[in-house]
């Protein structure tokens, strides 16, 4: 999907991909795509954790390209929580995960898993000049969302106590 995004993109809009291919064969197979049809895609390197805000800094916006896939009706990917704790709006599939998340937060725009035209004008609205406002607004809305939901502050609690019922279960079975 991600080629597909870049090959309709405007060549001045960058897309910055992560390294975390597979295998190096699959690496290898995205790079030579890339540089064959002069796609704007930079492969970064991998990242320390303590590294991860350098390299949202550099960014305006975020894409989360997951398809619907079963693992995505009850998973999710920690990135979007980066994303929005990082204040960056995100234009991600509307699969059952992401619809709960960012959603659900308006902190992005939710569009078909499978249609890279779709991605491509949401990404083009929020990094327009007409977009700015609403760009503005899922920035803020993903950064409140993340303090409120889905910090260890806001966790704390829920996760402690269905340990301790998990604990005294497990204690009330073995006397």
């Amino acid at each position: 999907m991600l080629l597909e995004i870049a090959r309709r993109l405007p060549a001045h809009v960058p897309l910055y991909v992560p390294d975390r291919f597979p295998d190096p064969e699959t690496k290898a197979n995205f790079e030579n795509t890339v540089q064959r049809d002069q796609l704007p895609i930079t492969v970064l390197p991998r990242v320390k954790p303590g590294e991860i805000d350098q390299l949202l800094g550099r960014a305006s916006i975020a894409l989360s390209t997951e398809q619907d896939l079963p693992n995505m009706h009850l998973g999710y990917h920690a990135k979007l929580f980066d994303y929005m704790a990082f204040g960056l709006p995100i234009v991600a599939s509307h699969v059952q995960s992401n619809a709960r998340i960012v959603g659900q937060a308006g902190a992005g725009i939710l569009v078909k898993p499978d249609d890279a035209q779709a991605y491509v004008d949401a990404a083009l609205h929020l990094l327009s000049e007409a977009g700015r406002e609403e760009r503005d607004r899922m920035a803020q809305a993903g950064m409140q969302a993340v303090q409120d939901h889905f910090s260890w502050e806001a966790e704390q609690h829920a996760l402690i106590g269905h340990f301790q019922q998990v604990l005294n279960s497990s204690a009330q079975r073995m006397s």
